[in-house]
């Protein structure tokens, strides 16, 4: 048998020993892979070299034997651990078996009444399927002509409201119209109670400028057109000319109290219209073109008791100039 040895892949390498100078030795790389090829040459080799390497192949061949030894032995546990599961399924499926075989024929009559209870039970739920079937028929019926119902009232409600918002349409124009009317005729009211005013004022001014009516100096209230004094309820009333600065004449009545209290004055008037204020073309300072009420002298000189008269002239004074204020505002 021939024997190769092979080195490594730097060729070999030459170790001196240190024990024989002359002695060289050659240090083989075995590949262990390689069971059939015996690495070393005969020639090179010596004697102690070839026992070594008897003795390295001998170890190896052992430990491969106890490799595969123990492979053996452990596919072999494992065969009988899966024989032994397998046998212990096949006696349990083996007693299941017994079980349902003893079942089956040795009585039948409690499967039986089972049998009809669960037949009678699947009876009661087919009518009652069938019953619900019928009520989900009548609902969809309901739910449809609920539907058109709704359809036709939703329509006729739409129809009303296009018909009302004409309406409002119509009824805001018309609003709108009439409001226009309505400023323009305020607007011409307003210009015809000024022309009106306006023609007063002229009248009142050509009346003024002709000559006043000749009156008594001794008449207290000469300017009014009535007076009227009744002594048994102690009151006395005067009408206000109409030529003042109200656009009717006014009434105030003045009532004379008892002994100790003040007198009271109850006036009343229409409605106030401004007129423009009147001058007498000669001047008013003068006495005898003076229209206005009578002076304080003149209202003492009358025939009347001078304290009543002096409170009578001094509320018909506050009247006028309420009457006045009234206008003005």
């Amino acid at each position: 048998m021939s024997v190769e040895i092979g080195f490594h892949s730097t060729g070999t390498s030459p170790i001196e020993n240190p024990y024989n100078e002359n002695r060289v030795d050659i240090i083989p790389q075995i590949c262990y892979r390689c069971s059939s090829q015996i690495i070393a040459r005969p020639e090179d080799l010596s004697e102690l070299y070839r026992e070594k390497l008897s003795d390295a192949l001998e170890e190896r061949d052992e430990m491969w034997r106890k490799h595969e030894k123990s492979q053996i032995s452990y596919l072999q546990d494992q065969h009988s651990l899966m024989l032994t599961r397998l046998h212990a399924e096949i006696e349990r499926l083996h007693n299941v078996n017994r079980d349902l075989e003893r079942r089956l024929y040795v009585s039948m009559e409690p499967a039986r009444e089972e049998i009809e209870q669960l037949r009678e039970e699947i009876h009661a739920e087919q009518e009652k399927n069938d019953q619900l079937s019928e009520d989900l028929d009548q609902a969809k019926k309901r739910n449809f002509s609920l539907e058109q119902t709704f359809e036709r009232t939703t329509n006729l409600y739409k129809e009303q409201l296009k018909l009302h918002e004409e309406r409002i349409r119509q009824l805001t124009g018309e609003l709108h119209d009439r409001t226009l009317t309505v400023t323009q005729l305020s607007t011409q009211l307003r210009s015809i109670k000024l022309r009106e005013a306006i023609a007063q004022a002229q009248q009142r001014k050509r009346v003024s400028c002709e000559s006043p009516k000749q009156t008594s100096p001794t008449s207290a209230f000469r300017l009014f057109n009535t007076f009227t004094a009744d002594t048994n309820n102690k009151s006395y009333k005067v009408d206000l000319p109409s030529t003042s600065l109200l656009k009717s004449p006014a009434t105030v009545t003045v009532s004379q109290p008892q002994m100790g209290s003040r007198p009271q004055f109850v006036g009343s008037s229409q409605s106030y219209v401004r007129r423009p204020t009147m001058h007498h073309p000669f001047g008013s300072d003068s006495p005898r073109n003076n229209i206005e009420k009578p002076s304080m002298s003149r209202s003492l000189s009358s025939g009347m008791s001078s304290p009543n008269k002096f409170n009578m002239l001094a509320s018909l004074r506050k009247s006028n100039h309420g009457a006045s204020n009234a206008q003005d505002l």
